[in-house]
């Protein structure tokens, strides 16, 4: 699996300062492992220096994807071809929720630890 750096930029200044104080992962800069517990399927994530932009990839599908900031969360949201994958990281409690629409239809959940 390819694995690129890639940048994001965090605009939830306070609640994403807080929440850094209860979890393990730099969000200004990370590589997280995650783990489906639907199928036991790996995705990673990354995210380096500071711009809207981080790279995912899973077993079918890899690329830059746009992230957007939430309270306690981050979007990834990679548009490829047909296929649109949405995959939400609670930063707090290290779980996502993914969903992929298009051509490929799945929904997926499970765990993430920092690399």
């Amino acid at each position: 699996m390819l694995l690129r750096t890639v940048s994001m930029l965090l605009v939830g200044g306070l609640s994403a300062s807080a929440a850094l104080a209860q979890s393990e992962i730099n969000l200004d800069e990370f590589s997280v492992n995650c783990v489906s517990d639907v199928d036991q399927k790996g995705v990673t994530l990354s995210r380096s220096g500071g711009s809207d932009k981080g790279f995912i990839a899973t077993d079918t599908l890899e690329g830059e994807a746009s992230i957007f900031p939430g309270l306690n969360t981050m979007t990834f949201l990679l548009i490829q071809g047909s296929d649109v994958v949405t995959f939400v990281v609670d930063y707090t409690t290290m779980e996502y929720d993914m969903r992929i629409k298009g051509a490929v239809q799945k929904n997926d959940k499970g765990t993430c630890t920092v690399a």
